[in-house]
């Protein structure tokens, strides 16, 4: 659900950014207390403006862009050359009639009719899925493409060379792509996924071993990039006990330094509880996990296997009973939806409950934001008298589901 929108008509300084974001939380009756987290861009005014607002320990910085800053593989001087190589290629298909019914012909010879039909894509500058979309699309259909060029002077196939480059670049960055499509498409619970999504993407890149220089430099800047961006992603609790209390990764993805940290963050909050506690939640039906198979976590089924073998985890002295009891625990299937897990089991767990709760029902993305951004961009478009007030509304009202307006 989107709050509000508001134009910003001032230089946007983290005191300003800051102070806009305390109107809204005023507007809206929101005790800033209650915010449990603050997801930017990772820009440094935005940053710093949330910060300053909501605190350090409640600030994340949105994986999605993240991801798609450590993955600019148009910066990259030999990988440029082929992107260009192949934009040139998709331009001409797109001016040629007489090109776009040949690819067409050649297509229908094979597939059965014409919602099967593939055309090539453009990227777009502002876009990273489109950066890895084009050269897919390209490779898709390079033995159609190479027979019509070899009719036009116009323009040049890429050479042998430079497909199979084209082609380990994009067996690379697949990875990188599958964890994109993953993180936007989770309707249920993210929280709990990324530090192991992450950590499979990486794993995945790193067992790879390019032949060619382009993307053998490619494989070098993402590596680094990760390091940079992603190093410490285990250290911050939002992700770290979100990953700990879902039941399809436990301590599977955390390192001994990171596992000992959670796990004493973990118990401390269960022990305040406790001395809170004076209710007892009522048990819910049990929920029935599905298996899944993704080639994204292909790693995480050997871990589970192997995890199995180990009868006993390693749960150190000093922690709750509830905790260690959960641990103790078989992590269940990828397709499972972990708070419905946590419904069924929380008459076992009733003060752990609340705090898996709580960590694996947060919002670590930006993407339904910048979605916002691009409806009220195209509302502006087409009226351009709404005033700031009006935009708003409409911004809330059309952020609601449908089930609610069905509802009214």
């Amino acid at each position: 659900m989107a709050l509000t929108a508001h134009p910003l008509d001032q230089a946007h300084t983290k005191e300003y950014i800051a102070g806009m974001l305390r109107n809204v939380c005023v507007e809206w009756n929101i005790d800033l207390d209650k915010v449990s987290v603050i997801v930017t861009d990772g820009e440094a005014n935005i940053v710093s403006a949330a910060k300053n607002v909501f605190g350090d320990a409640r600030h994340v910085i949105c994986v999605d862009h993240s991801l798609s800053r450590i993955t600019t593989i148009d910066k990259l001087p030999l990988f440029e050359i082929l992107l260009t190589k192949i934009r040139s290629i998709v331009a001409f298909f797109e001016k040629s009639i007489n090109a776009v019914d040949e690819i067409r012909a050649l297509q229908l010879k094979e597939v059965s009719s014409d919602a099967d039909i593939l055309k090539l894509i453009k990227d777009e500058p502002t876009r990273w899925g489109s950066n890895y979309a084009m050269p897919e699309r390209f490779i898709k259909l390079a033995d159609k493409v190479s027979l019509i060029l070899l009719r036009y002077t116009s323009v040049q196939m890429l050479t042998g060379s430079e497909l199979a480059a084209a082609t380990e670049g994009h067996d690379l960055l697949q990875p990188v792509a599958h964890t994109i499509t993953e993180l936007e498409g989770e309707t249920v619970s993210l929280s709990g996924k990324v530090i192991p999504m992450l950590k499979n993407m990486k794993r995945s890149i790193d067992s790879m071993s390019p032949t060619t220089e382009p993307v053998r430099q490619l494989k070098t800047m993402f590596q680094a990039q990760y390091e940079r961006k992603f190093k410490d992603i285990e250290f911050v609790d939002t992700f770290s006990i979100a990953t700990l209390l879902d039941p399809r990764f436990q301590t599977l993805y955390l390192c001994s330094l990171a596992h000992a940290k959670v796990l004493k963050n973990v118990s401390d909050m269960v022990q305040i509880a406790n001395k809170n506690s004076t209710t007892n939640p009522n048990e819910i039906s049990s929920f029935a996990p599905k298996a899944g198979s993704n080639n994204l976590w292909n790693f995480h089924h050997q871990m589970v296997h192997e995890s199995s073998l180990n009868h006993e985890p390693d749960t150190p002295v000093g922690i709750s009973g509830e905790l260690r009891n959960f641990l103790h625990q078989k992590v269940v299937s990828l397709d499972s939806n972990p708070l419905a897990i946590w419904d069924s089991i929380r008459s076992e767990y009733p003060t752990l409950y609340p705090i898996a709760r709580e960590y694996l029902s947060k919002m670590v993305t930006s993407v339904p934001s910048e979605r916002l951004f691009s409806r009220t961009g195209a509302t502006t478009q087409n009226r351009y008298r709404l005033n700031a007030k009006r935009m708003a509304r409409l911004a809330f009202m059309g952020s609601l589901s449908a089930n609610f307006w069905a509802s009214c």
